[in-house]
């Protein structure tokens, strides 16, 4: 199970790593991102495949797990659009779309 989940967690990712870049270089807020609906699609994306990485985390194993989650750290403390996304995104849909208790997240602020 490990190695299918590692599988499919990458292939996701790799499929997202290009717009994730793109969103760090060209988009500095929300209203510009959301003129973007695949850039925008891509970061709500983004987010689901954290919240799949947070919930098997157990399963991957501590250093996968360390390895991902400083991976989705750097693009929320780094790429300012990103963070505002998700706070606006636990406004709108809460914690438990995302497999987290209140107050709990996957990412962390610096």
């Amino acid at each position: 199970m490990r190695r299918e989940l590692f599988k499919e967690f990458n292939e996701r990712y790799n499929r997202l790593n290009s717009s994730l870049q793109l969103i760090e270089d060209e988009h500095a807020n929300v209203d510009s991102l959301s003129d973007c609906a695949p850039l925008f699609n891509d970061v709500m994306d983004f987010f689901n495949l954290c919240a799949e990485e947070y919930f098997w985390k157990d399963r991957l194993g501590k250093r996968i797990w360390t390895s991902w989650h400083d991976g989705m750290n750097y693009w929320y403390q780094n790429v300012p659009i990103i963070k505002k996304m998700w706070d606006e995104e636990l406004d709108k849909v809460g914690h438990k779309a995302y497999y987290l208790k209140e107050g709990e997240s996957f990412f962390k602020d610096k």
